[in-house]
């Protein structure tokens, strides 16, 4: 059996606009986590019920999403399921429209604490950089927002900005990018690079940029929301070793052939 060098993401019909099957397909060295969840693995070993909450802003929330069940908290929840079908797992929402980080931490222990998540996907950085909060100050709510849900006991994925047609040669957002990547990589965070997906899939040719952003120019549309959540549920499920996740379908397409 040999690894491809590729993720595949089958996004479901409900998943993508696309009349036909579409595919995400994004190199699995520009969407590696560069850590481990190491709380995921032992929920998983335990067969313990899975609770994932995702927090962020617009773009967790799904504004641009063409009903509730296309946000990507909610084709995430489907796509485990699939790659997990013996697994109770559970996506809470826990996305609010505008926030930056510093509101988020604000809303923490109410949106996200207390439901005891195993793991935490944290969608962030998009408005502190449109509402001109300093790199420095944002990333400092960032390292306390991390902290306070390690000590919880949850794991953390970061989620770095999308990609906006109106800042593709913006210096400030080339920091914030690289500001996060740094921070997560020095702080061992695994880290989900939505920005890097976005520009692949535009590169590539693989779903036009109009299909990932609307007429906004601001908010996520339904392929981008597919294919963030499925690229995201198969980086989750790679980064568990095997031998840990005893509930995981033999195969788990599509991450192996």
């Amino acid at each position: 059996m040999q690894v491809r060098a590729w993720i595949l993401g089958m996004a479901v019909a409900a998943g993508l606009s696309s009349p036909a099957a579409a595919t995400c397909r994004v190199p699995a060295d520009l969407m590696g986590f560069g850590a481990g969840l190491p709380a995921l693995a032992t929920t998983l070993a335990r067969a313990a019920p899975l609770t994932v909450v995702a927090l962020g802003s617009s773009s967790t929330y799904g504004v641009g999403a063409t009903a509730p069940d296309r946000t990507y908290p909610a084709v995430l929840g489907q796509r485990l399921g699939q790659l997990w079908p013996t697994q109770a797992v559970t996506v809470i929402n826990s996305g609010v429209n505008g926030d930056t980080a510093r509101l988020m931490l604000d809303r923490l222990d109410h949106d996200v604490l207390r439901h005891q998540p195993t793991l935490v996907v944290w969608q962030t950085g998009t408005n502190d950089l449109l509402r001109g909060v300093p790199l420095a100050e944002f990333l400092a709510d960032v390292a306390d927002g991390v902290a306070r849900l390690r000590a919880s006991g949850a794991d953390v994925v970061l989620m770095e900005s999308q990609w906006l047609p109106t800042h593709t040669q913006n210096p400030v957002m080339a920091a914030y990018i690289n500001g996060l990547r740094q921070f997560a990589k020095a702080n061992g965070v695994p880290l989900f690079k939505r920005h890097a997906l976005m520009q692949h899939l535009i590169d590539a040719e693989s779903v036009p940029a109009t299909d990932l952003i609307g007429e906004d120019g601001l908010h996520k549309r339904d392929a981008a929301y597919a294919c963030t959540a499925v690229v995201l549920a198969e980086r989750i499920v790679a980064s568990v070793p095997q031998r840990m996740a005893l509930h995981t379908a033999d195969p788990a397409p599509p991450l192996s052939q």
